[in-house]
């Protein structure tokens, strides 16, 4: 089974749509800087692995974190 991998980009997209309390330049942000000011945000790190020297998410990855984020708030 292959993972279905998204950029940064592409991953800031997929939580906008998701997650409309941001944009989707807002969310490029806020993942740019997850990996190492998690702390800051939210407490929560979004998993980020780095391939051929870019950024990629997994599907799985940011569907974990929506749904973290939709349980929070219920």
């Amino acid at each position: 089974m292959q993972t279905e991998l998204f950029t940064t980009w592409e991953a800031s997209k997929f939580l906008a749509q998701w997650l409309p309390l941001r944009d989707q330049k807002a969310w490029y942000r806020y993942l740019m800087i997850n990996p190492s000011q998690y702390r800051d945000q939210n407490g929560y790190k979004i998993n980020v692995h780095v391939i051929k020297g870019e950024r990629r998410y997994t599907k799985l990855a940011l569907a974990a974190y929506v749904n973290a984020h939709l349980n929070k708030s219920k």
